[in-house]
């Protein structure tokens, strides 16, 4: 997962789901260790803690709206 806000990235864990890579999420939830992989920074999101998606594309499709209104 990359944070649009900072760049970061960060392992994620989706119980019981895997999102379309370029995919944009509004999530919720909590970091822990991962022992899959030995990292203490994993974003874990359960059950129903995603609230939102997006495609890949929305992003390019929002700014070409923008410019059509400006």
């Amino acid at each position: 997962m990359v944070w649009t806000e900072t760049g970061a990235r960060q392992d994620t864990w989706f119980e019981g789901w895997a999102p379309q890579p370029g995919s944009f999420l509004l999530v919720r939830g909590s970091v822990g260790y991962g022992p899959h992989n030995n990292n203490p920074k994993v974003l874990f999101v359960g059950s129903g803690g995603v609230h939102s998606t997006a495609a890949a594309n929305a992003r390019n499709a929002w700014q070409r709206q923008q410019n059509r209104q400006a």
